[in-house]
């Protein structure tokens, strides 16, 4: 599958689209421009903190979920052992956890964005003031 996945790759121009790509970054922020790194790193460090202790909140009732299915199926899975957990369960899962990210799919979007919104207003202005010197 991989090697199929490879060939798309190569015969529909993934390669070119790539390299064009590349090259149109550095046309848009050419390396060694004066980019400010410690507050840029220290800025996005920040932000992944955030993401990750506001993320889990959002995130914890669909893990309670699939918690519990996991339980639910192991249950019927000793109630009944010729039902095979990977023939249904596997399935019911994912299609479960599916329907709960559908449904938490504008709260978690809505989050994410405020989240966004609150940490990285300033960041081009980091990105173009350049080094601090001195």
């Amino acid at each position: 599958l991989l090697v199929m996945m490879q060939a798309a790759f190569l015969s529909l121009g993934g390669f070119g689209w790539l390299a064009t790509c590349i090259h149109e970054s550095y046309a848009a922020a050419p390396s060694m421009t004066g980019i400010d790194g410690v507050a840029v790193a220290g800025r996005l460090l920040a932000l992944f903190a955030t993401i990750l202790l506001e993320g889990l909140p959002i995130v914890m009732p669909l893990v309670l979920v699939l918690v519990l299915a996991s339980l639910l199926f192991a249950l019927i899975n000793r109630i009944l052992p010729q039902l095979s957990y990977f023939s249904i369960g596997l399935q019911a899962t994912a299609l479960l956890a599916l329907f709960c990210l559908v449904l938490m799919g504008e709260e978690m979007s809505t989050a994410f964005a405020d989240l966004l919104a609150r940490f990285l207003p300033d960041l081009p202005l980091l990105i173009a003031r350049g080094p601090a010197h001195g």
